[in-house]
Parts: structure tokens; sequence; C-alpha cells
């Protein structure tokens, strides 16, 4: 009995020295099993995707040799050049073609023909004359300093359209007028005046710009101080030969100048004395022109045009725009007995007649001449 009890109790002591290395074997034992089950649950997951067999297929190189170049590494200076030279041209060209696309600038004279819906009498070509020695005259002219002129020679188609134009009146009126400033309608007329003067017509030219009169500075009159349209209109005892001058360089051209700009320049015109002008006029001269401000600006042009038989608009390449013409179109609307044309000016030589010739006036003038 006592050595049972003895062996008893050795197992006892046995037991309570192998006691924690029993739990340390219980945990490490769980936590393989954690990371079994763990392990199991990923094998099943890459076999599912097939992604194992590509983890074990797939090849990756950290570092990789670099390849050394054959031929030393320069600038190609030609090729870069020349690609530069198109890709700046195609710019340019697209720039170019976006703004005509986009712009409101007349640039044709079929461009005029469509806007206005009127008839071109003549397109006056781009010109240059050399300062004028021409006693009488502060400005040169085509039709005087240079006659046999491409500029000459439309001035003329112009005056031979106007001759063929229907009339019920033994004389003709025809005022002159333009969209804005600065497209040639007082250089038009009195190259037209001149035309018509050569024809050995008695010729009026009247300015009727009470605004920005330019006439007296283009032509030198004799008397200078002298009346003029200003002092007619505003004096009703004036009689209309008092205030006009005869030129001295234009044989069979008498001027009425603007001599005083009025403070009411459209009062002025509508007071009644211009239609008493006009009867005189008619009477006495073949051929009366009237130079009007731009129709857009003032409302001279309109208050004088009753009074016209022939209404010119005249049009200037690369300055007249588009919707300037269309809104000279309606106004000119309400004076639908009257006849109305186009003068298209500073035409380059590309687009007139003229141009074909390779020089008009070295094709028609005398050796003298040149």
């Amino acid at each position: 009995m006592a050595d049972l009890q003895a062996k008893l109790d050795g197992l006892k002591a046995d037991a309570k020295a192998m006691n924690p290395d029993a739990v340390k074997y219980e945990i490490l034992k769980s936590a393989y099993l954690a990371d079994q089950t763990l392990y199991n649950g990923l094998l099943a997951l890459l076999s599912a995707g097939g992604i194992e067999a590509g983890l074990k297929a797939q090849e990756v190189n950290r570092l990789s040799v670099a390849d050394i170049p054959v031929h030393p590494s320069r600038p190609r200076i030609g090729l870069n050049s020349a690609a530069g030279f198109g890709i700046g041209l195609l710019l340019s060209l697209l720039i170019v073609g976006i703004t005509v696309a986009v712009s409101d600038t007349i640039e044709t004279v079929e461009q005029v023909e469509e806007a206005l819906s009127l008839p071109v009498l003549a397109a006056v070509p781009v010109y240059k004359l050399e300062p004028t020695e021409i006693p009488g005259l502060m400005v040169p002219l085509a039709t005087l300093s240079a006659p046999r002129s491409a500029g000459a020679e439309a001035y003329r188609i112009l005056r031979t359209a106007i001759n063929l134009m229907p009339s019920s009146e033994s004389s003709r009126v025809i005022g002159i007028t333009s969209c804005g400033p600065g497209e040639g309608k007082s250089t038009t007329i009195l190259n037209l005046a001149l035309s018509f003067a050569q024809q050995n017509k008695k010729v009026l030219l009247i300015d009727a710009d009470l605004r920005k009169p330019v006439l007296s500075q283009r032509i030198k009159l004799p008397h200078p101080s002298a009346p003029g349209l200003t002092r007619y209109l505003s004096t009703p005892g004036l009689r209309p030969e008092e205030c006009i001058q005869s030129s001295d360089a234009i044989a069979g051209l008498s001027v009425m100048p603007v001599q005083e700009v009025p403070p009411f320049p459209s009062e002025l015109l509508a007071q009644g004395r211009l239609d008493e002008l006009m009867i005189w006029a008619r009477k006495n001269f073949d051929v009366v022109l009237i130079d009007t401000p731009p129709l857009l600006l003032v409302t001279d042009a309109l208050i004088v045009a009753p009074a016209l038989d022939i209404i010119l608009v005249i049009a200037r390449v690369g300055h007249a725009q588009r919707r300037a013409l269309r809104r000279v179109r309606e106004e000119l609307r309400r004076f639908a007995g009257k006849q109305i044309a186009v003068v298209v000016n500073a035409v380059p030589q590309s687009q007139t007649y003229y141009g074909g010739y390779g020089g008009y006036h070295g094709y028609y003038a005398s050796k003298d001449d040149k």
C-alpha cells in the first residue's frame, strides 16, 4: 500500500513538472493548425484561378543588360528643319483658311455683287500715281496724269456704262456714296467728272459732303474764298452761278465747293433750296455729279437721293464689309425708281480684265508715252 502511494505521488510530481511544456505544446499545436488551415485555403484559391501555374511559368528578370548603340547619336538638322517647315506651312494655311472663312471683309468683285445684288458698272484696279505737276490740280488724277493707264480706262468704262443707261431727262444727275469713309468716293467722282468733260460735255461737280469736304482740297479753284454750297443753301437771295467756279485744269468742269462747314448739315440740305439748285443745274449742264457723305454714317446721302437720277455705291476691296453692304442695300430699297449701281474700287490686277495684258500701259502706250 505504501508503494502504490509512493508511485502515485511520483506521477503527480511528474505531471506537475510536465504541465508548462504541455501548455506550450498545445499553444504551438493550435497555431500550427490555424496556419495549416490558412495555407490550405490559399492553395485552393490559387488552384481555382489558375494563378499558381502563371506564377510558376513567369520569369522575372530584375536586371537587363543595356544595348550599346551601333551608330553615334546626333541631331538630324535637315529632317528636323523640313518637318518644322512643313508643320509651320500647314498651320499657316489652316490659320489663313479660318481667317478667310470667318472674315466679313470684301475681297473680290463677286462678293460685292453677292452682298448688294446690284450691277457692277466698273472695277477700278489698284494704281499708283506720281505727284502731279499739272497746274490746277493738288492731287494726281489717273484720267489726266496717266490717261493710258488701267485706272483711267476703268473710269472711261464707268462713263460709257452710265451713258448707256436709259434716261428720260436731257441731263443726268449722278450721286456717289459709300458704306463708310476711305473707300475712294471722292477720287472716283473727280476722275468721272474729268472723263465726262473729255467728251466735251458741260459738267457740274457739287461737293455735298458738308461734314468733311475734300474736293476743294484736290482741285485748285481760282477764288478760294468765294461762296459755295453752304452759302447758297443758307442764303435765299444767292444765285447758283455766284457759287460756282470753273476749273483751270479741266476744261468744261465747274465746281460748287464747300467753303464753310455748317453746324447742322442735314437740316441745311433738307430746307428746299437743293431742289431749286437741281432744276437750275439740269438746264445749264449736261452732267451733274454730287459727292455725298457715306450712307451709313449720316442721313445726308438719303436726303440728297430723291433729287438724283443715278446712285453709285463705291465699295473698296479689302475695306468694305459684307454686313455694311447689306445694310446699304436695305437703305436703297426705298428708292425703287432710281437707277442704282456699284463701282468696285482698289481691285487687285489679277481680278481685273487688265491683268491678262501683262501691263496695260505697256501694251497700248506709244514709245513717247513711256
